[in-house]
């Protein structure tokens, strides 16, 4: 994310906001994938 700083103007906080943010998308969709896996291999 400090490479992109360099190209367009954002500041430190809003740096972290966005890796933040990446972070939280990855655990949701991750959480809803072993819950579809668990209830197909039900079957």
């Amino acid at each position: 994310m400090n490479s992109t700083a360099k190209y367009i103007q954002i500041s430190n906080m809003w740096t972290g906001l966005i890796g933040a943010g990446g972070v939280g998308t990855y655990i949701t969709i991750s959480r809803i994938g072993a819950a579809a896996g668990t209830f197909y291999c039900q079957f």
